[in-house]
């Protein structure tokens, strides 16, 4: 019994495997195709300047909490107890609106960047059906869920140039 399953499964999967072997597979480097696109490189560039313009409002912040800070080494040994604890106050109040304008541009940049390459990344899908139907793929995989696979079935670079056409 057990040499009849075994040879039954084993023709099942020969049979199997000859009929993948006549198929077309695929793995597509998605991050590299959005990045090397010229939609993903401007949403990067977009993104980019609005992260160093919320930069220079941190760095602000934080030039107003270090002089603070060295306010108070130099003062401290003048003032009262009371205009202390109320320096004191003032400082926690700084870092606690800076800790909170951190997470503010944060999510905005998460926002800004999900804004930005959602329509790139529903215009590749697009793109990689076309390809995939185009060109008899059956079976198209993101580099990243795969082990290993041959350089030849890389098609991120034909993605990209599809995309760039798509967008023209």
């Amino acid at each position: 019994m057990g040499l009849v399953s075994f040879t039954a499964f084993f023709f099942l999967v020969m049979s199997h495997g000859a009929w993948a072997a006549d198929q077309t597979i695929a793995v597509l480097n998605m991050q590299k195709a959005v990045a090397a696109s010229e939609a993903g490189k401007a949403a990067q560039e977009m993104v980019k300047s609005k992260v160093e313009e919320l930069q220079k409002k941190l760095q602000d912040e934080e030039g107003k909490i270090t002089a603070l800070k060295q306010e108070m080494e130099k003062k401290n040994s003048v003032w009262s107890d009371t205009v202390k604890e109320e320096k004191t106050i003032e400082l926690q109040k700084l870092v606690r609106d800076l800790r909170t304008k951190r997470d503010d541009a944060n999510l905005e940049i998460k926002m800004l960047r999900e804004q930005q390459l959602g329509p790139i990344l529903e215009q590749m899908e697009t793109v990689v059906k076309e390809v995939a139907q185009k060109k008899g793929y059956v079976l198209i995989m993101p580099k990243s869920a795969v082990l290993y696979s041959a350089d030849q079935i890389d098609i991120t670079e034909e993605i990209v140039s599809a995309l760039n056409q798509a967008k023209k």
